[in-house]
């Protein structure tokens, strides 16, 4: 391989792993964004979610106001969850419906 097309390898590389870094960092602050957007105030409803030692307690409302949203139905529709209550199910309306989330607990323990 000639010493330019080994530099203009090297440049790509280069300009990939900084474009890579770059994703990373937006990704990080858009979460950080959304964590800091979702959390509990004092006297909220709220639920805590944990990612090994670090946790923080999220809004239920705004959970809800998410979930809800017509983004938040479409990445939510079809999927299953399981919780310490029993299997739950996700789904959207169809039709005249389609603005309404289905939640399906099966079997439920209360």
């Amino acid at each position: 391989m000639s010493r330019l097309a080994r530099r203009f390898v090297r440049r790509i590389a280069s300009w990939l792993a900084g474009l890579l870094a770059f994703g990373l960092a937006v990704a990080l602050v858009l979460a950080g964004v959304a964590l800091y957007a979702l959390r509990a105030a004092p006297g909220d409803w709220s639920h805590r979610v944990a990612i090994g030692p670090l946790g923080i307690d999220l809004s239920v409302p705004a959970l809800a106001r998410v979930a809800t949203h017509p983004l938040g139905m479409r990445a939510l529709a079809g999927r299953r969850f399981a919780t310490r209550f029993g299997s739950v199910r996700v789904d959207v309306g169809v039709g005249a419906d389609a603005r309404t989330l289905v939640v399906t607990c099966a079997p439920c323990r209360v």
